[in-house]
């Protein structure tokens, strides 16, 4: 057996394998868990550090107790420093259906606000619209003002001849002359709605006939002064 080889096992050589390693492998070093540092050994150090002076070492510790309880109200007001801000920021935040207005909008609509509420613009516009209405038409403004209530009316230029006419409107494509209107719907007020003066009406007079009782001192001034008739 001058051809047998000899090999030479270890404890923790592997029989299987005699071709592995001899030495036994190596294990990845553990990492020993932090320690939590200990008061009494922190203090005692501190003493040793100050000489034992107890003393002293209370005046650095209430310094630094004070240091940081300034720290500390410094950072609480600075927090809510931001959170006021926070909210003012979200109160400019525009909501839902609501409009942000700049520049000279906000002077128009400071000087819109002075007018009153929407309701008293509303009411003034629409005296505007019955006054002109009223002068395109010779109309007396009162009376139209009580016929024309519940209407809506709208003036629109004349095509020819210069002006406005006012339109009483009843749908979305309707929309009648005022005059044709009140014609057809108000002809018994016409008298009163015509901003005209009123001709007066005489009575028939024949000659030689006595005036109306009504103008007196007339009367008696052709009493007086009147020519005697031939006999």
């Amino acid at each position: 057996m001058r051809n047998m080889r000899r090999f030479y096992l270890s404890p923790h050589s592997d029989p299987g394998n005699p071709s592995a390693n001899n030495t036994p492998a190596q294990q990845p070093a553990q990492q020993a868990p932090a320690q939590q540092p200990d008061p009494q050994a922190a203090f005692q150090s501190l003493l040793d550090r100050n000489a034992n002076d107890a003393q002293r070492v209370a005046w650095l510790l209430y310094n630094d107790n004070h240091a940081a309880r300034s720290e500390a109200r410094d950072l609480q007001t600075r927090v809510l420093e931001m959170q006021n801000q926070m909210v003012q920021l979200q109160q400019q935040v525009p909501t839902d259906g609501s409009v942000v207005l700049s520049g000279e909008l906000v002077n128009a609509w400071t000087r819109y606000q002075a007018l009153g509420t929407p309701e008293d613009i509303a009411t003034l516009q629409r005296s505007y619209v019955l006054r002109d209405a009223a002068e395109a038409h010779e109309y007396k403004v009162s009376v139209l003002q009580t016929l024309a209530n519940n209407l809506t009316l709208e003036l629109r230029p004349n095509v020819e001849g210069g002006g406005q006419t006012a339109y009483v409107v009843t749908g979305e494509n309707q929309a009648t002359p005022l005059p044709e209107y009140v014609q057809k719907n108000w002809p018994d007020f016409l008298p009163a709605l015509e901003n005209k003066p009123q001709s007066l009406a005489f009575p028939k007079q024949t000659i030689g006939s006595p005036l109306p009782n009504g103008n007196a001192v007339q009367a008696e001034l052709n009493r007086h002064y009147a020519i005697p008739k031939e006999k």
